[in-house]
């Protein structure tokens, strides 16, 4: 990236909007011009991003405020000093991010965010190319998200029981890379929490730091008198107030080296551990959509099946009636029987299905889903471990499609109804209902099919790409670290030897 593509966050602003609610913007400043956006700005376009481009790695951002800030300040959470720093940096570190990627920079999205003339990014998510963004990214392609498909409203929705055991050999070829990148998320989770306590320490002892250098001033000074009243010189009084300076200077040291620390090691860690979260949630889309098409395909045979089923009674019944009509030519009483037979009303009744009932049950099994997803990643009580914002919504009201047309949830309903029980009406009617749903699932089929293809491939080289990046990236860290403990100690080395 040239050193002119660069991204800055200059300044923040606080301002009130008529419900007295202050809102804080950032002031970004780049080849485009100066914006100012909100951090609910940000976190649209990531969402935005995130359906328009699927199978790639959109970077994280810090998250909202925690439920911990809010219970603390519940005043002045908004208006935090540090975490309006954290953030001020953090959001900057994402908008560089994006465009280090060919495929972030150049899109219209991120052109259109750092615009100058888009004043209000609100108004220009009620635009295309917003607007005609997927409500799911599960019920879309991920090859053209911006040309829907009328089939992809038929997907089916996978239930929560087949999630957690669901396995495949396709699955198994990405296995070791979800194993390598939750096992860095448990290493740089315990390492974050570390850095914390680290923080914590060093700031306890600047604090000592501090009492210490302020108790040395003053015993010199009083000292200094003593000696002037006394009309002598102490030797001891130098070493004292030399003792003082290298104490003050360890002090300012120390305070260099928590800055350095937190933006060259913690934050860094924070957004590293962030992006393993990323990959984690790619690996999971992926296996969610295999599973789609497992599922799909369940649902064709089982179809298929009935089906014939229903063919083959058909065809025994048609012959059952031709042998009766045969023998009812020979023997009244068997034309008598057939007569009163047909005189009775069905005993049968059609089975009624309630679209409703089954909402629930998917969003009981979306649900699922997501808390599935939710348990494999490491939880950590950081307020900006940036985690609950960069991961795939995976409730049924994002996730899934809410099938409101009846002829599509009879499509994927369980039919309850025994075939032997069924009047020849309507066997005819559901099989002529099967055969035009067969029609449309084995067009699904074969788009998911490729979606599923598509999918793994382009997820296969992301993974590959970034874990070698997450490799150098942490080697880089534990140098960046390693460099400024050394010129740490340096430093205080030096104002020792000066100072005694």
């Amino acid at each position: 990236m040239d050193q002119d593509d660069t991204i800055f966050i200059i300044t923040t602003e606080t301002f009130r909007d008529i419900k007295r609610q202050s809102t804080v913007y950032y002031t970004i400043r780049s080849k485009y011009g100066i914006v100012k956006r909100r951090y609910t700005d940000f976190y649209s376009l990531r969402k935005c991003l995130c359906k328009m481009y699927p199978t790639k790695p959109v970077p994280p951002i810090p998250e909202k405020h925690s439920f911990k800030k809010l219970i603390s300040k519940p005043l002045s959470y908004k208006n935090d000093p540090a975490t309006i720093n954290l953030r001020t940096r953090l959001l900057g570190s994402f908008l560089n991010n994006l465009t280090q990627e060919l495929v972030f920079r150049e899109s219209i999205m991120v052109i259109r965010f750092l615009d100058p003339d888009e004043r209000n990014w609100a108004e220009a998510l009620k635009t295309p190319p917003f607007t005609s963004l997927p409500q799911s990214i599960f019920l879309s392609s991920p090859r053209s998200p911006l040309q829907p498909n009328p089939y992809h409203s038929y997907f089916p929705i996978p239930p929560l029981s087949l999630v957690k055991n669901f396995d495949s050999p396709l699955n198994q070829e990405f296995r070791p890379s979800e194993l390598f990148f939750r096992r860095i998320l448990k290493y740089l989770t315990h390492l974050h929490k570390l850095n914390k306590h680290f923080e914590n320490d060093l700031h306890r002892y600047n604090k000592q730091l501090v009492g210490l250098g302020g108790s040395l001033n003053i015993f010199s000074l009083i000292d200094t008198t003593i000696s002037k009243s006394n009309g002598t010189t102490l030797d001891e009084n130098n070493s004292i107030e030399g003792v003082g300076q290298s104490v003050d200077s360890s002090f300012i040291n120390l305070e260099r080296f928590i800055l350095h620390f937190v933006a060259n090691f913690k934050e860094p860690i924070m957004e590293l551990r962030s992006f393993c979260m990323v990959i984690i949630n790619l690996l999971q889309y992926r296996k969610l959509k295999e599973l789609q098409l497992c599922y799909l395909k369940r649902i064709i045979v089982k179809k298929q099946t009935r089906t014939q089923r229903l063919l083959d009674i058909e065809r025994l019944s048609q012959k059952l009636d031709i042998a009766l009509q045969q023998g009812a030519s020979q023997s009244p009483t068997i034309a008598n029987a057939i007569r009163n037979l047909e005189a009775q009303p069905s005993v049968y009744q059609s089975v009624y299905f309630d679209p409703k009932s089954y909402a629930d049950d998917e969003d009981s099994s979306a649900e699922g889903v997501n808390n599935l997803v939710a348990s494999d990643i490491v939880d950590d009580e950081d307020n900006y471990s940036m985690s609950d914002n960069n991961s795939i919504n995976l409730n049924s009201s994002a996730l899934f499609h809410e099938y409101k047309d009846q002829r599509v949830w009879n499509m994927f309903s369980k039919v309850t109804k025994n075939i032997q029980a069924m009047t020849p009406l309507e066997r005819s009617l559901e099989i002529q209902a099967n055969c035009r749903d067969l029609q449309k699932l084995v067009h699904c089929f074969q788009l998911l099919n490729d979606d599923v293809t598509f999918v793994s491939i382009e997820i296969e080289k992301s993974t590959l790409r970034e874990r070698q990046y997450v490799k150098d990236r942490f080697l880089e860290l534990l140098e960046n670290f390693k460099m400024i403990l050394c010129i740490y100690s340096r430093s205080n080395q030096i104002a020792w030897e000066n100072g005694i």
